[in-house]
């Protein structure tokens, strides 16, 4: 009879005791994942590092110009995350910047979506992506950011023109005081408007020859 209050004291204690077992073993887990992210993190950057470039694989060994070697740092710092060492993406997640006509096309328009973001349903490659691209205008120069994007639009499997740091400080002029993210239909539109002035300064070219 004397031990019995002794043993309904441990019975009370038990639950507190296998609840702070469990929040014991959460935080482990958590220790893990962490660990583990920074690892992946880390190797993610190694695998960068020591992965040739398209424009390398193509042809004779041939180191990047000075511009394009700051746009492949800038790219490993601040895009390789979300699209990829390859600019492959993920699909149905981050969209890919191969072969994609919002890569190699308008280069306005994809000035657009580095200064100020982008947001809205957008397809590519036979998937929907509806996430939200952040700004970087705050966090580039015209310099840097023309570097980027004349990277990330000749290197892989695309082949299109650079972009000129001029440019950029052009376009950022004019999106001076927009706030918010661009839509995917108000870029589409800039890039039909912009293909119509293109195609009527050509006609007069056209007709003098």
């Amino acid at each position: 009879m004397k031990q019995f209050p002794h043993r309904l004291a441990e019975t009370k204690n038990a639950p507190a005791s296998r609840q702070a077992g469990r929040r014991s073993s959460l935080r482990m887990k958590y220790a893990t994942l962490f660990l583990v992210s920074l690892l992946g993190i880390a190797g993610a950057g190694a695998v960068f590092e020591n992965l040739p470039s398209q424009s390398r694989r193509a042809g004779p060994e041939a180191p990047l110009s000075e511009n394009r070697q700051d746009g492949a740092e800038i790219y490993q710092l601040r895009c390789m995350s979300c699209h990829q060492a390859n600019g492959g993406g993920v699909p149905g997640v981050f969209p890919p910047l191969t072969g994609t006509d919002w890569v190699t096309g308008d280069e306005e328009v994809l000035i657009r979506i580095i200064l100020n973001g982008m947001t809205g349903e957008i397809k590519v490659d036979d998937y929907v992506y509806t996430g939200a691209m952040p700004p970087w205008g705050s966090f580039l120069s015209d310099e840097e950011m023309a570097a980027l994007l004349t990277y990330i639009r000749t290197e892989w499997s695309n082949e299109s023109d650079s972009v000129a740091a001029e440019t950029v400080a052009e376009v950022r002029a004019a999106v001076a005081d927009r706030q918010e993210p661009w839509t995917v239909a108000e870029l589409e539109a800039i890039r039909e408007a912009n293909a119509k002035e293109a195609q009527a300064k050509k006609a007069p070219e056209r007709k003098e020859k």
